[in-house]
């Protein structure tokens, strides 16, 4: 079998390389990001994560809620998202 080779590199050469980057494109390296930038990108994170994270919560709670009651219509991950896209929509 082909074995795995992991590298690790110390801070110091991570940094060094980021330094370099932000050189080759002009940017400041290490200065501060403005309070309103963070804002924005943490206002455009939000409705992204939740997005992706949601979906995911609401067929985990129903597969747990449906051990409960034992009436089983879900099985595996991907099956539930499906049927509740298809039973109920965008609203679901």
């Amino acid at each position: 079998p082909k074995e795995r080779v992991f590298a690790v590199f110390p801070p110091q050469a991570c940094a060094a390389k980021q330094h370099e980057l932000a050189a080759a494109e002009g940017l400041p390296y290490g200065a501060p990001v403005p309070a309103w930038q963070v804002m924005c990108a943490s206002a455009a994170a939000k409705p992204v994560a939740t997005a992706a994270s949601d979906p995911h919560e609401v067929a985990r709670t129903r597969m747990r809620e449906q051990a409960t009651a034992g009436v089983f219509r879900f099985r595996g991950m991907w099956q539930p998202l499906g049927l509740m896209a298809r039973e109920e929509g965008r609203q679901g």
